[in-house]
């Protein structure tokens, strides 16, 4: 009985991953060649969107990535800093993570201004970061935007402020293409390998799936992760065990009505 439903769930994940695998972003030759990610701490780029960013640019994209804020947490008046060279450590682990993931390094930027603070209860201004992507997004003549949906993830504060900043600019630039990454309900999160086959029946028109193969999970999404050690702490090996971002990414174009 058991090895008849192992042998079930191995068989649906094995046919998922496969189809998944043929059909990878089959909808990304809408994007223009220039696609940027916008994330808000280091360490996003390869917890959430290592898939996205692996396939855009196997797929012969520009992959540019800019990161709002240095990952260094605001706890209300007290922090741990600059003075402590933290701040250079995660813009140096940010660089070569990025570099992991296969991103040129002229394509890598990481605000390290204190616009933007890094605190899970903080909601950072719609305006600032609408006004801050247009900056950088006008400079490199970008058109197609990737990053957080309304719930963020994980449902952080910084995360869904970006989605709002995006919103924001979209409402005065109607030409810019956004796409917003899914956020499953928490028992898929941590599914894993087994949320394969849930993404695969769960696709809609419209979205873009990326998905990467199990060499490219390792060699690229964990080694990226590896490259952040100031925060290699135990529950981020669980999480790049059991998360299922680090296999697949499901995007939404957002669009105004």
């Amino acid at each position: 009985m058991w090895l008849i439903i192992f042998i079930s769930i191995f068989v649906a994940v094995t046919v998922s991953w496969i189809f998944l695998l043929l059909q990878n972003g089959k909808e990304f030759k809408r994007l223009d060649e220039k696609v940027a990610v916008i994330v808000a701490h280091p360490d996003d780029e390869c917890l959430f969107f290592a898939p996205t960013i692996v396939k855009l640019i196997s797929a012969g994209k520009d992959v540019h990535i800019f990161c709002l804020s240095n990952g260094i947490i605001y706890i209300y008046l007290f922090y741990q800093g600059n003075y402590e060279g933290l701040g250079m450590r995660r813009e140096q682990e940010f660089k070569r993570s990025c570099q992991a993931l296969g991103i040129q390094d002229e394509n890598i930027v990481l605000n390290m201004e204190d616009i933007f603070k890094d605190n899970p209860s903080l909601t950072w201004s719609p305006t600032l970061v609408g006004e801050h992507v247009k900056n950088l997004i006008e400079i490199r003549k970008i058109k197609s935007v990737i990053s957080f949906d309304d719930y963020g993830v994980s449902g952080h504060l910084n995360h869904i402020s970006v989605f709002h900043g995006l919103n924001q600019l979209k409402r005065s630039n109607w030409d810019l293409k956004i796409y917003k990454l899914h956020s499953v309900p928490l028992w898929r999160k941590y599914l894993g390998v087994f949320d394969v086959p849930l993404t695969f029946y769960s696709q809609k028109w419209k979205t873009v799936t990326f998905t990467l193969s199990p060499y490219e999970v390792y060699r690229k999404g964990f080694y990226a992760m590896k490259m952040h050690s100031s925060q290699l702490v135990w529950f981020r090996f669980l999480f790049l065990i059991s998360s299922r971002y680090m296999i697949t990414n499901t995007l939404t174009e957002i669009e105004l009505r």
